[in-house]
C-alpha cells in the first residue's frame, strides 16, 4: 500500500506503543495530542483510531486508555503491511444528522488530493454506486454530468452534486449504500495485497500488465501532429505527468535523442502497461507504422480510447477498431460527452488531484478550440 496520509497516521499512532508489548495501554488523550502535532489533519483522527481497532490492531475496552493488541505488535515490530477493511456505516456517528455524516464520509473518499486522501471513490463510481438506490437516475455517469449543466450551470462541484444524491436517500438506504462503498474500498485494497505477494514466476500476461507502470502511448500520424499536442497540453493541464506520456511527434515526449524509433517504440510495449490513445484519420490508415501500432495494441489487449479528427467519419475506422466503437470526433458535439469520462479515468488512473468543474470546463474548451479550428 503507498506512503499516504492513511499510512503516516497509522505509524505514528502505533509508534506511541514502540516500548509497549501486547497488553500494555496509551491515554486516548496522549496519542491525539501527539497526533495534531504531528500535522498529519485533525479531522482524520476519529478515524483512523477507529480503523486499527475495527482491524483488531488496537482494542478499546478499558477506554479511555487503548490496548495494543497482539496483531497491533506484529504489524508494529515486523514490518508488515496493514490489512485494511473499511466498514464506513461503522465508523461515523449516524446519530448526527445527515449532513454532517456525509462530510466526514467526504473526507476520506472526496478528497482527490493523493497527500491528503485516505480512500479515494471516484465521481463515477460514487453515482453508479447511488444510482441503485435511488428512483429517475441517468443510465450514465456522463448523461447525469450533461443533464446537471443543462439544469444548474457549470459552477456546481463534485461534493455539492455527491451531497444532494446522499440527501435524496431514504434513511433505510443510507447503510446499504455506505456498505457498497466500503466493498469498492476494501476490494480495491485486496486487489493490492495480491499484487503485492504474486510471485512473477507465475504471473500471466494479464498479472504481469499490472505489475508494469502506467503509461499513455498516443498513437497518431505525424501529419496530426497538432491534435496529438492538443490531447497531450490537455493531458498536462489535468496533471498527467510528463514522463507518463510518449507521442513521438511532440518534443520532450517521443524517442530520447540518439534513440531508435522503432526499438523505442518497442520498448513502450515491453516496459510499460500502455493506455493506447489512437487518432483516427484518414492519413492514419496510410501509415503502416501506424497500423502497426494499433495491432500491437490489440495483440496485447491494452486498453484503448480512440479520438476521431474532424475530417475523419466513423465508417472509415478499419482493422481492429471498428466503426461502432464510442468515441471522441473532433466537430461532432454528441461524442463531446466522452471527453468528461475520459477525464474522469485519467484523475483515478493516475491518482490525480482533479480539477474543479468549471476549471475542467476551461481545459476542455481549449482542447476542443484547438481540434475544431
Amino acid at each position: 500500500m503507498e506512503t499516504t496520509v492513511l499510512m503516516d497516521s497509522i505509524k505514528m499512532v502505533l509508534g506511541m506503543f514502540a516500548d509497549r508489548t501486547p497488553g500494555q495501554v496509551v491515554m486516548c488523550q496522549a496519542i491525539e495530542a501527539e497526533y495534531r502535532k504531528s500535522g498529519l489533519g485533525d479531522r482524520h483522527f476519529p478515524f483512523i483510531m477507529n480503523l486499527l481497532i475495527y482491524n483488531q490492531y488496537l482494542s478499546n475496552e478499558k477506554f479511555p486508555m487503548v490496548t495494543l493488541t497482539e496483531r497491533g505488535y506484529a504489524l508494529l515490530h515486523d514490518d508488515m503491511q496493514a490489512d485494511l477493511h473499511v466498514d464506513l456505516y461503522g465508523f461515523f456517528n449516524t446519530g448526527k444528522g445527515r449532513k454532517p455524516l456525509f462530510y466526514d464520509i467526504w473526507s476520506i473518499i472526496g478528497d482527490g488530493r493523493k497527500e491528503t486522501n485516505l480512500f479515494y471513490i471516484s465521481g463515477s463510481a460514487f453515482y453508479n454506486g447511488i444510482k441503485l438506490f435511488l428512483t429517475g437516475m441517468p443510465p450514465s455517469y456522463t448523461k447525469y454530468l450533461n443533464d446537471l449543466e443543462e439544469s444548474k450551470g457549470k459552477g456546481i462541484t463534485r461534493s455539492e452534486w455527491c451531497l444532494d444524491l446522499f440527501m435524496a436517500l431514504k434513511d433505510e438506504q443510507i447503510k446499504p449504500f455506505l456498505d457498497k462503498l466500503s466493498s469498492q474500498i476494501n476490494s480495491r485494497n485486496h486487489e493490492k495485497e495480491e499484487k503485492e505477494e504474486m510471485p512473477i514466476i507465475e504471473c500471466d500476461i494479464k498479472e504481469l500488465k499490472e505489475m508494469k507502470e502506467l503509461k499513455i502511448f498516443i498513437s497518431h500520424n505525424t501529419k496530426d501532429k497538432d491534435f496529438a499536442k492538443a490531447l497531450v497540453d490537455m493531458m498536462l493541464a489535468l496533471g498527467v505527468k510528463e514522463s507518463s506520456i510518449f507521442c513521438s511527434s511532440y518534443q520532450g515526449f517521443g524517442v530520447p535523442y540518439g534513440g531508435k524509433i522503432f526499438d523505442y517504440i518497442k520498448e513502450q510495449y515491453e516496459w510499460y502497461d500502455l493506455l493506447v490513445l489512437f487518432i483516427h484519420s484518414p492519413r492514419y490508415y496510410e501509415s503502416h507504422v501506424s497500423l502497426n501500432e494499433m495491432g500491437a495494441a490489440w495483440v496485447l489487449k491494452s486498453e484503448h480510447r480512440s479520438f476521431l479528427t474532424k475530417d475523419c467519419e466513423f465508417n472509415q475506422l478499419d482493422g481492429v477498431i471498428k466503426s461502432d466503437e464510442a468515441a471522441f470526433r473532433a466537430g461532432q458535439e454528441d461524442t463531446y460527452q466522452y471527453l468528461n469520462e475520459f477525464a474522469e479515468m485519467l484523475v483515478e488512473k493516475f491518482h490525480l488531484e482533479g480539477k474543479p468543474f468549471t476549471r475542467w470546463e476551461t481545459i476542455k474548451k481549449d482542447f476542443l478550440d484547438k481540434v475544431t479550428e
